[in-house]
């Protein structure tokens, strides 16, 4: 079993600790909340014996062999070096960082030998694993055009704005940044490297103050 330590709740708590727990693999460590308090009660919530209220002690944690960070993009580099530098495997959540600049630090910080991830899960599904065997054998034919709409907003865009960070372009909110990385992996995964791509960006209505709520992005593979 991998230690890991969780930092930042809300999806870790919900979400990515049963998640991990399913896999037989990871034990929960530590979690880590904004305040001690608050990741106290949810370590006894989740039966995780170690709670921190600064995410500085749970990178170091050494009860943690891993670190699993599902905090706003933004915040993300600086959580990731501390814990790749504390000689932890990492486990990030998309989007990575709120600018390539900040995408670019955790990767020049993962050592060799190191495992870092970013958490896509979709892939993992049987049903994914099946029409990828049977695209890669030929049963299905050749890919010749792919077409993906993705039609949904989150609670974040729905709701009058209250300062979520979904819906701050500066740390790393809209559509672009949260929904396309899904929509690049996958594609990828199905249909190989893409080579160009250009995309129209718009907010919610033309009078809306705040980042993207629509992108229309067309590309062509390198097949």
């Amino acid at each position: 079993m991998i230690p890991i330590a969780v930092i930042g709740l809300g999806f870790g708590e919900s979400v990515l600790v049963p998640a991990l727990r399913r896999t037989g693999r990871f034990e929960g460590a530590a979690v880590c909340a904004s305040d001690a308090a608050r990741a106290r009660a949810a370590a006894d919530r989740l039966g995780v014996p170690r709670a921190h209220g600064d995410w500085r002690a749970a990178a170091r944690d050494p009860a943690a062999a891993a670190a699993a960070i599902v905090v706003p993009p933004d915040l993300q580099p600086a959580i990731a070096e501390a814990a790749l530098a504390a000689g932890k495997h990492v486990l990030c959540e998309k989007p990575l960082a709120a600018d390539l600049a900040g995408a670019g630090r955790i990767a020049a910080a993962l050592p060799p030998g190191r495992a870092g991830m970013i958490d896509f899960e979709f892939p993992e599904l049987p049903a994914w694993r099946e029409a990828l065997r049977l695209l890669q054998a030929g049963r299905i034919g050749t890919l010749r055009r792919v077409r993906a709409a993705w039609r949904r907003q989150s609670p974040p865009h729905r709701a009058p704005p209250t300062g979520h960070w979904k819906r701050d372009a500066a740390r790393g909110g809209g559509t672009l940044s949260i929904f396309s990385p899904h929509i690049f992996h996958y594609l990828k995964l199905f249909a190989g490297p893409i080579a160009r791509l250009r995309a129209a960006l718009a907010p919610a209505a033309p009078d809306t103050a705040g980042p993207d709520a629509r992108a229309a992005i067309a590309g062509a593979f390198s097949s």
